[in-house]
């Protein structure tokens, strides 16, 4: 999925020329209802037993990364270390799937947002104008002229 593909390209960007071998690139199935989904799963978890690789990094949403975890398990995937982002590893996907402890170690990074510039400027003149008299003057003004009907503030009646 796009989560995926950006967060890799991201990711092999930021490494660059560094010593980091990069044994496999993959994307794993996002539609799990796909007939070829679980054969996807199984050729990818082939493939990482045959490249011989010790530390797994993967950018996948919740239900994917989930899938392929629980097919790593079923297939005895040998011991790595997994490295998650926040999108699947802030669930409790890492804590309840049953003997995860078999395909090795569970790590997880969260990525640091950035400031938007000029977004704290903007929410401090939003809050300066709510607190100056002439915007509560016409905000009350407003209100006068609408009815509670207009802006579903009243309870329903009902008769019994």
């Amino acid at each position: 999925d796009e989560y995926g593909r950006g967060a890799q390209e991201l990711f092999l960007s930021t490494i660059g020329n560094s010593s980091i071998c990069i044994a496999y690139e993959g994307l794993i199935p996002s539609d799990l209802t796909d007939p070829r989904a679980e054969k996807q799963l199984e050729e990818t978890i082939q493939y990482i037993n045959k490249t011989n690789v010790n530390i797994i990094v993967l950018f996948a949403f919740r239900q994917p990364a989930q899938a392929l975890l629980e097919q790593s398990i079923k297939m005895r995937l040998s011991k790595k270390v997994w490295i998650g982002t926040e999108a699947w590893l802030l669930s409790d996907i890492a804590a309840s799937i049953p003997n995860i402890q078999n395909i090795g170690t569970v790590l997880g990074f969260i990525m640091k947002a950035s400031t938007v510039p000029g977004f704290q400027k903007y929410v401090a003149n939003l809050l300066s104008s709510v607190q100056q008299d002439e915007f509560c003057q016409k905000s009350r003004g407003f209100y006068r002229h609408v009815s509670s009907d207009t802006l579903g503030t009243q309870w329903p009646k009902y008769s019994i």
